[in-house]
């Protein structure tokens, strides 16, 4: 189970899993019965889909779209019943969890559910804006280490992003049209990281969280 920094984008791999997922979808075709997963939370259709409205039957006395019609005594038992449902399922994720901390559950969808090792770097604001002054110039330098003395993995993507818009648009201007050399957001982002770290400006520790992944 490799480290792996926590906000690196692993572009490759969401790549994959994209293409694994509009080959299933075509594989599957258009009247197959609809799967409820994680994928469901941002669907348009999740209140009217019907393997929704039957998972939600199994649970509660109405469907979400009967809810703002009932009346103010019908209201209190479906609380009730809400916080009972909300309890189980609290208890249940709690035992899930507790048994993937030792044994890894393997998800239908070919992801593992269990412990995944992230590495978080805190990174020096100090160390940080000297570096990013030399290697890049104040101006990034101020974009990566906020006013508070604050430097971030966020903050120093944003300021690779600003240098990368202007090393490309110099690029392009220097080729007046040509091909110019693609310069990326992550390896600007890597470099600096990389001359940070040589300046002692990075701290690094390993943390293992519960996700569900791809192996």
């Amino acid at each position: 189970m490799g480290a792996r920094l926590a906000d690196e984008l692993d572009l490759s791999a969401a790549a994959e899993e994209l293409r694994a997922v509009v080959a299933a979808v075509r594989e599957a075709g258009p009247d197959s019965p609809p799967a409820p997963g994680p994928w469901c939370t941002y669907c348009p259709a999740y209140l009217r889909c019907p393997a929704q409205a039957t998972l939600l039957r199994e649970l509660l006395p109405v469907s979400a779209e009967q809810v703002p019609t009932l009346s103010a005594e019908q209201l209190p038992a479906l609380y009730e019943r809400l916080v009972l449902v909300e309890s189980v399922v609290e208890a249940a994720r709690k035992a899930v969890d507790t048994l993937a901390r030792s044994n890894p559950i393997r998800l239908p969808d070919g992801r593992v559910y269990g412990l995944r090792e992230e590495v978080h770097e805190t990174l020096d604001p100090d160390v940080t804006e000297r570096v990013l002054s030399e290697l890049w110039g104040p101006e990034y330098a101020a974009k990566a280490v906020r006013a508070e003395k604050v430097a971030t993995g966020a903050a120093l993507e944003d300021a690779a992003r600003a240098r990368v818009e202007k090393l490309t648009a110099e690029a392009k201007a220097a080729t007046l049209g040509g091909k110019a050399r693609r310069v990326t957001v992550s390896s600007q982002e890597e470099a600096a990281r990389a001359a940070i770290r040589a300046a002692g400006g990075a701290r690094q520790r390993v943390v293992a969280r519960l996700r569900a992944f791809r192996p």
